[in-house]
């Protein structure tokens, strides 16, 4: 490996603190070279580690290093692993530093930034690119559409080596070719739980399913949803807008597909198609309502109808003149009053006190799709255990929590000043919570990279169990079993792609 010495540890000038040595980080240590790397590797598994020595050799050509992640705690969380194990001064540039300072700061060894504040510098001509011999890409999956990660690798890819991390590249072939070509990746190191190399050092998960059923009542609300969502489906279907009016062929992507088709047609001066505009946002909204109550609860659901009442869309207007949904609007407040709530909430409960009473001084990290059902979740448990939230920062409601009070909430986690912690997506892209020992999913989801990240929040350091929540005969067990099916999808697509075959065509990496 160059210039370091391996023994039990990774021994090199710079490093100053103690880094494993691992036989498949060696490997692909070794094939990175010159070459622009794509790592894809399990959560938990070293990322960071190997970027780290990559960083040294590039250090060592005399050339700085530049590394990215999607958020400021992600950020710091990167720079403290780099601080204790190398000895090289290093910098944050975020949002938060001016831009006249940034400038100074862009002459260090070592920079961790937020993309964006690296896409801005690059346009305001802040740096020079040219003074990097490594651009690093952390949760590279990102790299897709117009994130900044797309533009950024375009600045560098004469100049320096490109790295991209992630623990989950996509569900599909495309997806991945697409990342790929974006980073302009030549060379792709695939390790997953089952490789020989890194069996040793995959703790076992336990995946348990705890199941529910929808009561009467809630079964009751969901007739009247769907007879109001096949209400607004048949007329789209005798509009010409879709072909099926079933609900069991219409799915939400769909609905949302025909939606910004009509809307890129009306902003092209086709004004004949807003009644179909209207019909299609309402179908979205009951859509999501019936998502909330068959997955979510009463106090998600409400919140949501609640808001959406107070909206002056033709869309609203139209679904609360609708006599089923008005009926449905009416059981779900008086399900409220009686404070009849979801049995998943009071299975959730059930789950939770056995954990603690397995051990007491387990950490246990829920997953929910909904910040509103973060706050519900966290108003049922916190009279029984010590509980707290990890939400984004809620830019459009200003309802969220700062970055700084993000860190704040991780750093008590970690510190056993609370043994719960209730996390919308924000805690599923790679920070390290902590030897987490139990993660519970108040729902499946059906993106294959969210449910890998939310899997590899667990069995970091030991064993952890996964246990996934799901009602019965509604869409959590359809989304289950989509997010199960991309992932083999994924695992199938990354041979192909390793192989240098794409879509039949004999595309090796690097050819686009």
């Amino acid at each position: 490996m160059g210039g370091f010495s391996i023994n039990m540890f990774v021994e090199h000038p710079l490093i100053k603190g103690k880094i494993e040595s691992r036989l498949y980080q060696e490997e692909i240590l070794g094939s990175v070279k010159d070459r622009n790397t794509l790592v894809v590797l399990p959560t938990g598994l070293g990322k960071t580690p190997l970027a780290l020595l990559v960083a040294i050799r590039t250090l060592e050509k005399g050339k700085s290093v530049l590394f990215m992640a999607p958020t400021k705690p992600l950020v710091e969380q990167h720079k403290g692993y780099f601080d204790i194990n190398l000895g090289v001064e290093s910098v944050i540039l975020t949002g938060k530093v001016p831009p006249a300072k940034r400038k100074d700061l862009w002459d260090s060894q070592i920079v961790f930034a937020t993309p964006q504040v690296v896409e801005n510098d690059l346009l305001g001509r802040r740096f020079d690119p040219a003074e990097f011999g490594l651009v690093v890409f952390d949760e590279a999956h990102r790299a897709v559409g117009d994130y900044a990660y797309v533009f950024i690798a375009k600045q560098f890819k004469e100049t320096a080596l490109l790295l991209g991390l992630t623990a989950s590249p996509g569900a599909d072939e495309e997806t991945i070719q697409g990342i790929c070509s974006n980073l302009f990746i030549k060379n792709l190191q695939v390790r997953m739980e089952d490789d020989k190399s890194v069996r040793p050092y995959v703790h076992e998960t336990n995946m348990v399913w705890a199941k529910v059923d929808l009561p009467q009542e809630f079964l009751t609300i969901r007739r009247l949803l769907e007879g109001c969502l096949r209400g607004y489906l048949r007329a789209l279907r005798d509009g010409g807008y879709l072909a099926s009016a079933d609900l069991k062929k219409v799915r939400k992507r769909d609905l949302l597909s025909l939606q910004g088709k009509i809307r890129g047609k009306i902003s092209k001066g086709d004004t004949g198609l807003f009644r179909g505009a209207s019909i299609v946002a309402s179908a979205i909204k009951v859509d999501h309502a019936l998502e909330l109550l068959e997955a979510q609860g009463v106090n998600s659901l409400r919140e949501y109808l609640s808001r959406l009442k107070t909206q002056q869309s033709k869309a609203s207007r139209m679904l609360f003149a609708a006599h089923d949904f008005k009926d449905a609007v009416a059981r779900v407040d008086d399900l409220y009053k009686r404070k009849i709530e979801h049995p998943k909430v009071v299975r959730l409960r059930e789950l939770v006190r056995g954990e603690l009473l397995r051990d007491p001084k387990a950490l246990i990290l829920i997953f929910t799709q909904y910040r509103d059902s973060v706050n519900m979740i966290v108003r049922e448990l916190e009279d029984e255990f010590m509980v707290e939230k990890l939400v984004g920062q809620g830019e459009r409601t200003g309802k969220g929590m700062t970055q700084k009070k993000q860190v704040e909430v991780l750093e008590n986690f970690k510190k056993r000043k609370f043994n719960i912690l209730v996390a919308t997506s924000v805690g599923e892209e790679g920070l390290d919570i902590g030897n987490m020992d139990t993660v519970i999913f108040f729902e499946p989801v059906t993106s294959a990279i969210r449910n890998i990240q939310r899997r590899g929040r667990t069995a970091r350091r030991r064993a952890g169990k996964v246990i996934v929540m799901m009602t019965r005969g509604t869409r959590d067990e359809g989304y289950y079993w989509a997010s199960r099916h991309k992932e083999k999808n994924m695992r199938r697509a990354l041979a192909r792609i390793k192989k240098g075959i794409s879509l039949g065509k004999q595309k090796k990496l690097g050819e686009y």
